[in-house]
């Protein structure tokens, strides 16, 4: 099934139900999004929370929380919610898996008791696992945050387990971070210094547009009244704050307010709405879209990467990160959702889109369900060919306490697993593998992310072994027929490349060559053959043995010197024209008399002329074998003592 049917299959998809504006709804369990209908949420702020499977849980608008049946979760009526912008976020307990913080922002405009930061505690082992708010844990105030205004974001820490809440306060004018562990909710913030001196109507309350990246470094925050926005950098350790300095957007000369933003996936660039003087015909301020480069520290070479993505003077201001890693926007009055396609890449390449996503009817104002920093374990990979480098990039956060890649090839052995952040493989065959990523977090929370790869097969020349000829002679190597195929061959010891593109190339001179077959599917394959010159040079052999002249019976030992040394040579001896032994330049053998005795040598060098050649002719003496007798007499066999005695 997982290779039949989804191409991507994770286990993080908390964040893959949406609900927001007028009853709209979009299910990121599919690729791409679609719309959900059923939704009880009408209102210009939103959170969602799904499970890791992505099944939704609940959503809220602030003020109100529903369960998965689209109804009112227990207790989960009556939040102090300002309901604008950014004054909604959901953390998880890190202590508890079932349970969540909800944080709110009340409103600025009636009772000011309600003013400030509040939170209240969910609870999904309630009414029967569709959750509900704990019974007097429901709009709890945090103490330091009664100015707080509606801007409030959230990140992971940089243990990869806790949590920061991060708000900013309009009197004074700074940033609070609060920090959420198993313990519960630190109620000491850390203070940071803001460089933007915040005005705001009293009527209207203060607009402030944070928004976190995703390896929460960054941070940039955009101040409606004030047409300006602030970026700073984040210490996802300490919860410190960093301003660098302020933003506009700067159009024929002229400087315009920035409002909300947000970053690409990698953190490397930024997007944001400019605000311009202008009425869009339904009453909404006009605003462009444009590009920075948020890599810049330096605020002038920041302001100088401006690039405008869009000019279609659009009636929104909000952009969401999907779980796709695309941004997506909401238009007032418009039932669809505009996206940039490629948020990594700079501008052309980012690929801003209008009406891309369809509500089929419900409207998507105001902003999109923003969200705590995601786990997610994804991964890519470059190159498909067969016997080629694939090379796979993993895409993980927070950073993985160990990962195991298996990338379903066991015919390659041990290279199948690999523990490498960014590991590389050769597939043995060609056809379906299901790559598996495997990621232990440091909270112990574990996941899993399968893709299914199509590794083409790729042509498979064969050059044969290195070779040696003779000058002037040449060689031809042949690659072997391919349809549709391309050749190129290269002469890697000169490093000159494309001498030839025939199935065939043929030369006479040394060097080592290879051949590049590329197959109609793109993949190449890849021989080299080694080439040597050889000078020529005549075959000789002679023979030679210690005596030519024995007795019969005897064995006499024959050797055999040839040229070319050094070379492959075959020998043959020969007794009076007849085969006696070869393939050794010894030969031993018992001779008759009259025997006589030569050699033929073969050489296989390239460059031998004379073959065969035929050694010296020894002719061998034997004599006979003759009996030996021997007699003795003496002058006396008796004789006495002192006598002497002569013996012949």
């Amino acid at each position: 099934i997982l290779i039949q049917l989804p191409i991507f299959c994770f286990s993080q998809g908390e964040f893959n139900q949406w609900r927001f504006g007028n009853h709209a709804g979009l299910n990121f369990n599919f690729s791409p999004p679609v719309s959900v209908s059923g939704s009880a949420l009408n209102n210009f702020v939103s959170v969602n929370q799904s499970d890791s499977l992505g099944n939704l849980l609940f959503y809220s608008d602030g003020s109100t929380i529903w369960n998965r049946n689209n109804a009112v979760m227990q207790n989960g009526s009556g939040l102090y919610c300002n309901t604008y912008s950014l004054s909604v976020l959901i953390i998880p307990d890190p202590g508890i898996s079932s349970q969540y913080f909800l944080f709110t922002v009340g409103p600025w405009d009636i009772f000011p008791a309600w003013q400030g930061l509040f939170y209240s505690k969910i609870d999904m082992t309630l009414a029967g696992g569709l959750g509900g708010v704990i019974p007097g844990m429901k709009n709890i105030p945090v103490p330091g945050g009664g100015n707080v205004s509606n801007g409030i974001i959230g990140t992971r820490h940089r243990n990869n387990h806790d949590a920061w809440l991060v708000v900013r306060p309009v009197s004074p004018q700074i940033y609070q971070s609060y920090l959420i562990t198993p313990s519960g909710l630190n109620t000491t913030p850390v203070s940071s210094n803001s460089i933007e001196n915040y005005t705001y109507p009293l009527t209207s309350g203060p607009g402030v547009f944070p928004k976190i990246s995703q390896d929460g470094t960054k941070l940039i925050t955009g101040y409606a009244w004030d047409s300006v926005s602030e970026f700073c950098h984040f210490d996802n350790l300490t919860g410190t704050v960093s301003p660098q300095f302020k933003v506009q957007a700067r159009l024929r000369g002229v400087n315009y307010g920035t409002g909300s933003g947000a970053f690409s996936k990698n953190a490397k660039y930024v997007y944001m709405f400019v605000s311009i003087p202008f009425i869009h015909p339904i009453g909404y301020p006009d605003r462009l879209v444009v590009q920075f480069d948020a890599d810049l520290n330096d605020s002038t070479q920041f302001a100088q990467s401006q690039v405008v993505i869009d000019s279609s003077y659009i009636s929104t201001s909000f952009f969401q990160l999907g779980p796709n890693d695309q941004l997506y926007f909401s238009r007032n009055g418009v039932d669809s959702l505009g996206t940039i396609n490629f948020p990594n890449l700079p501008s052309p390449g980012c690929n801003f889109q209008l009406n891309v996503v369809s509500l089929n009817g419900n409207i998507g104002y105001g902003e999109l369900p923003q969200f705590l920093q995601r786990y997610k374990t994804y991964f890519h990979h470059t190159g498909d060919c067969l016997r080629d480098t694939v090379n796979f990039t993993s895409d993980i956060w927070p950073p993985p306490d160990s990962i195991r890649w298996n990338f379903g090839d066991p015919s390659s052995g041990a290279a199948n697993t690999s523990m490498l952040a960014n590991p590389s493989h050769s597939f043995t065959s060609s056809g379906s593998h299901l790559v598996e990523l495997y990621v232990r977090h440091n909270d112990n929370r574990r996941d899993t992310t399968w893709q299914t790869i199509t590794i083409l097969p790729a042509p498979q020349p064969a050059l044969g072994p290195d070779q040696t000829i003779c000058a002037p002679q040449t060689a031809t190597f042949d690659a072997g027929a391919c349809t549709g195929c391309t050749y190129q061959w290269d002469d890697l010891t000169t490093m000159t490349m494309n001498i030839g593109t025939g199935q065939t190339y043929t030369t006479g001179t040394p060097g080592l060559y290879r051949v590049n077959v590329t197959g109609a599917n793109g993949c190449i394959g890849r021989d080299t053959v080694q080439l040597s010159i050889g000078t020529p040079v005549a075959v000789s052999v002679t023979i030679a043995t210690g005596s030519t002249t024995v007795c019969n019976g005897t064995q006499v030992t024959f050797s055999a010197t040839g040229q070319p040394a050094g070379n492959s040579l075959s020998y043959q001896w020969k007794v009076n024209g007849m085969d006696a032994g070869s393939n050794n330049p010894v030969f031993t053998y018992s001779p008759s008399n009259g025997d006589c005795i030569v050699c033929s040598m073969t050489s296989t060098d390239a460059c031998a002329t004379g073959n065969p050649a035929t050694s010296n002719q020894i002719c061998m003496t034997v004599n006979q074998l003759n009996p030996v007798s021997l007699s003795i007499s003496s002058t006396s066999t008796h004789t006495c003592a002192g006598t002497p005695v002569t013996f012949n």
